[in-house]
């Protein structure tokens, strides 16, 4: 009840906020900022102030933080790991930089450095109780932190870790590493004060550590060789799996408060859990350990800080924006056109080909959809324990044929139900794929320089099936194909490389490989076998990494519902799938961009197509069988209506109705009371003569003005403003003018009724207008013409009902319904005037039909030229939205039967994109131009 009461306030105040004049609202935002700072902690102008990341995240410049010194002493444990002795001295220059108390936990190789430590430790005078000890050689820095000192360090506040960083296997590519992370961490006593207070003052803040190193790629930030352990051990503490790209601290050197940790420590490690040390670069314990300290903070509610690298900038926190984005296709080109490479292998899945869904597993949520509810309930029973038991058996890895042996000895069907099942899973993969040109392109130019194409891939399908994939998009021209599912050996265990290498009879240094896998397709054969690789980022990842798609693609909402993820699942796949052309700043990789495609497609079309599917099954439900599109915002949404609803069966039929508010409004006028309803609409300060056009087609001549002014019924020269149907000082004017316009009603009522009998509006007994929104005057004033009910459907509307006429008449909105938002914080109605404008047609607006000799003609208002010089950018903008409504179809037509564009997510993204308008301008909708002389602005842009 308490949240019902709050919303209602806030949607009380956001509506009074929209009354006060433009130029108030700055200041009158800022008061409330001020005011009840939790209403507005997601609007733009508290999240400008700082970069925020998402899930949580926050890349900080520590350089411009705020602090204050700590006063209050605090419980502070610093654990060293010193395994490099030689390296002491930087120990000891930034711990004695710290300028309060601390405890100290030092572990050690050996005798002599324990020795050493503790006569330059004990120099340390911020240094209460040092405890230097040592310990085995297993685990690197973190098996002595858990193992040795876990149960004493989860007794303080906070804690900081740190260790002689030395990385002596990469053969110099990460010099400087160590000493970039101590800077950032430590460097200064004010520097020490700013990460200490900022851990202290935020509650809710858990861990504070380096962005990765600048040499460093950008897809170490992924479980690499670590996933299998980072597994158990979250199964172990009971959190979620975590996949795709992360943050956590690259180096496993951090700030944090013990809290955030402590599910780490809680799994009480041991000494025995550690491998011992053999060289390992990756794949043990301690490097799994690293990733979950970034991992398990935000999975327990925490936040974390990520300290901003100032020297080698970069706005990614996985530095995609500098190793990736930056690419072109000569980057691509000059690692493949080197003599020594002999041959070219290409992953298939999310390299050549790619799906529409943001999780590739999903693919068997809609297979699921495809079976009814018994076989749908066995299907998501057995199916993944079949694969997982199958190759188990097998010993090696099995193809889909062998999969479904498995699943028929688990699930009793019989073989023809499993044979239907299997033919399902088989369609639904070939339907889901489609190809990424970019790549394919890179894969010719190969091939005609003379190199061999090899594809190779860790796939269940058949061969039959892969090779129909492929040749379904034009990827033919590959001379050898290597499976998992056919010779049984993997590329993620490096088998099938080796496999692939013996077959083809060359060495991993004549191969380059191209792939999307971090550890297939790069980690494993460059360490394994010295195969050159290319990673290309799978779209969904890079979406995952941009801020503008992050929020949207990491709703909960996308883990459960298919359509939600499909809709995004289309973005993604349009706009991120380039492997080169981003040039770091370019627009192409923001989802709100200023080229009006994108924007169409990324807004507009979601926006559009999600609505019409509402309009469908509203229409439907209402047992509405025509609907009537309202110029001039109508014809680009029938348009896509047209295109979403013609593949469906028993869909309402679809028409153009060429109106206006001045066409209808007047020929619908029958007394003073009609014209009050017209005159009480807000008009902004304009001319007197302009407005009586405008409102009731009314044009006097000077003779008749010079009376009015004889008559004090109107100051020459006064302007006239018309706001919250305050109409008192116009009414006597409008009195005198009663006769002039219901003579002008009843002259322009015969053609209008003549039009709309022509387009068959008033023969059906069940139709309904669709318009933008919001308070139905053009329906309400068909419905003063017609004997005939005129329902309505809009974007959004205002009112509950149509006044002066019984309930049955349905006035409905679909994102906003009686000015209640049906979607979180919805801005559909708060931002209509920026959705007015992307819908807007080149169409021009109908003033009035009249009848000349027994010939029906509209009279239409010319185009400004400032209106036609918009038409490139509308004409852009509408073939995005229109494209998506295709790529809908598409979808919907041939991978999933029951694909509805999702409104939730159409709704989030057109707030996404009006929260960006309130930090920037959005060029798109500066040059769009609108007329508004019905309401006194003229051309607005």
């Amino acid at each position: 009840m308490k949240k019902k009461i709050k919303k209602a306030i806030r949607n009380y105040f956001r509506k009074l906020y929209y009354i006060f004049p433009e130029r108030w609202r700055p200041n009158l935002l800022a008061w409330a900022i001020k005011i009840h700072p939790s209403w507005f902690k997601n609007h733009p102008k508290v999240l400008n102030k700082k970069i925020y990341y998402g899930d949580g995240i926050l890349l900080l410049n520590i350089d411009i933080y705020k602090y204050k010194p700590v006063l209050k002493s605090y419980k502070l444990a610093i654990h060293c790991h010193i395994f490099y002795i030689d390296l002491i001295s930087e120990f000891i220059d930034h711990l004695s930089k710290i300028p309060f108390r601390f405890d100290l936990f030092v572990s050690v190789p050996d005798k002599d450095s324990q020795q050493r430590c503790q006569i330059y430790m004990s120099k340390l005078k911020n240094a209460y109780e040092i405890k230097i000890k040592i310990v085995p050689n297993r685990g690197r820095d973190l098996a002595p932190m858990f193992a040795e000192f876990g149960q004493q360090l989860k007794q303080y506040d906070y804690l900081v870790h740190l260790h002689s960083k030395k990385s002596i296997y990469n053969k110099g590519v990460t010099d400087g590493w160590r000493s970039y992370l101590f800077n950032s961490m430590f460097g200064s006593a004010a520097n020490i004060q700013k990460i200490y207070s900022l851990l202290i003052e935020n509650n809710n803040l858990g861990i504070i550590y380096p962005q990765i190193y600048h040499r460093l790629p950008y897809f170490a930030c992924t479980w690499l060789a670590n996933k299998s352990q980072g597994q158990k051990l979250l199964t172990r503490m009971q959190l979620p799996m975590i996949n795709g790209y992360f943050n956590y601290p690259v180096g496993s050197m951090f700030w944090a408060k013990t809290n955030a940790l402590m599910p780490l420590f809680d799994l009480n490690l041991k000494w025995e859990d550690f491998p011992e040390e053999r060289g390992q670069t990756d794949g043990t314990l301690a490097h799994a350990l690293e990733r979950l300290l970034g991992i398990i903070p935000p999975l327990t509610g925490y936040n974390s800080v990520i300290i901003q690298d100032l020297k080698y900038p970069a706005w990614s926190s996985f530095r995609i924006d500098t190793q990736y984005l930056t690419r072109d296709i000569q980057f691509y080109k000059s690692r493949i056109n080197k003599e020594k490479v002999k041959v070219v292998a290409f992953d298939i899945f999310d390299t050549l080909l790619v799906r529409p869904l943001l999780n590739p597993d999903h693919t068997k949520k809609i297979i699921s959809q495809y079976l009814d509810d018994e076989y749908r309930m066995i299907f998501k029973k057995y199916r993944v324990v079949a694969e997982t038991q199958a190759r188990s058996s097998k010993g090696k890895d099995v193809s889909l044929n062998e999969i479904y042996v498995q699943f028929k000895n688990l699930s009793q069907l019989t073989d023809n139900q499993v044979q239907q099942i299997q033919k399902i899973e088989e369609r639904v993969e070939l339907a889901s794929v489609s190809p990424r040109y970019n790549v394919i392109e890179l894969m010719q130019f190969a091939k005609n320089i003379g190199k061999k194409i090899i594809l190779i891939s860790d796939m269940f399908l058949s061969r039959e099936i892969v090779e129909r994939m492929l040749s379904q998009h034009g990827i033919t021209e590959w001379h050898n194909l290597y499976l998992s599912s056919e010779t049984g050996v993997r590329k993620d265990t490096g088998e099938l490389y080796k496999y692939m290498l013996n077959k083809e009879d060359i060495t991993g240094r004549e191969v380059v490989m191209i792939g999307d896998n971090e550890r297939s397709d790069i980690q494993l054969p460059t360490d394994e076998f010295g195969i050159k690789c290319i990673h290309i980022l799978r779209a969904a990842d890079l979406a995952c990494a941009l801020p503008d798609y992050f929020k949207i693609i990491k709703s909960d909402l996308n883990q459960d519902n298919i359509n939600n993820e499909l809709t995004i699942g289309l973005l993604v796949r349009k706009n991120l799938n380039n492997i080169y052309g981003y040039n770091n700043s370019s627009e192409k990789f923001k989802l709100f961009s200023s080229n009006p495609y994108q924007l169409g497609y990324n807004v507009l079309g979601p926006v559009v197509s999600a609505f019409c599917q509402w309009l469908i099954e509203q229409a439907q439900t209402d047992h509405i069988n025509e609907l009537y599109f309202l110029a001039r915002e109508g014809k680009l949404v029938k348009q896509i209506y047209d295109l979403w609803s013609s593949p469906q069966k028993n869909t309402p039929q679809s028409h153009y109705l060429q109106v206006s508010r001045r066409c209808v409004t007047v020929p619908a006028i029958n007394s003073f009371e009609d014209i009050i309803d017209i005159a009480e609409k807000n008009y902004y300060e304009n001319s007197i003569q302009n407005y009586l056009i405008e409102r009731f087609g009314l044009s006097l001549d000077a003779e008749r003005w010079k009376k009015i002014y004889q008559k004090n019924l109107w100051d020459k020269d006064k302007k006239l403003i018309i706001k919250q149907k305050q109409i008192d000082h116009i009414k006597p004017l409008l009195q005198y003018l009663q006769t002039d316009i219901l003579n002008l009603a009843q002259t322009e009522k015969l053609p209008l009724m003549t039009y709309l009998k022509t387009s068959g509006l008033f023969s059906s007994k069940n139709s309904a207008v669709v318009d933008v929104g919001y308070s139905g005057t053009i329906q309400q004033a068909l419905n003063k013409l017609s004997i005939q009910p005129i329902h309505g459907y809009y974007f959004a509307t205002i009112i509950p009902n149509i006044e002066g006429r019984t309930k049955d008449i349905k006035i409905k909105g679909c994102y906003v319904n009686n000015l209640a938002n049906l979607y979180p914080d919805s801005q559909i109605f708060a931002r209509s005037f920026e959705l007015e404008k992307l819908l807007s047609a080149d169409d021009t607006q109908i003033i009035k039909y009249s009848i000349n000799d027994d010939m029906l003609k509209g009279e239409f208002k010319n185009l400004y030229d400032r209106e036609l010089a918009t038409r490139p950018i509308r004409n852009a903008l509408q073939q995005g939205a229109i494209d998506f409504a295709k790529d809908a179809v598409t979808l919907r037509k041939n991978l999933y039967f029951d694909f509805k564009p999702s409104l939730f997510i159409a709704d989030s993204l057109y707030k996404d994109f009006c929260l960006t308008l309130r930090i920037k301008k959005n060029k798109v909708l500066e040059n769009l131009i609108l007329d508004d002389d019905y309401c006194g602005r003229g051309l607005v842009s």
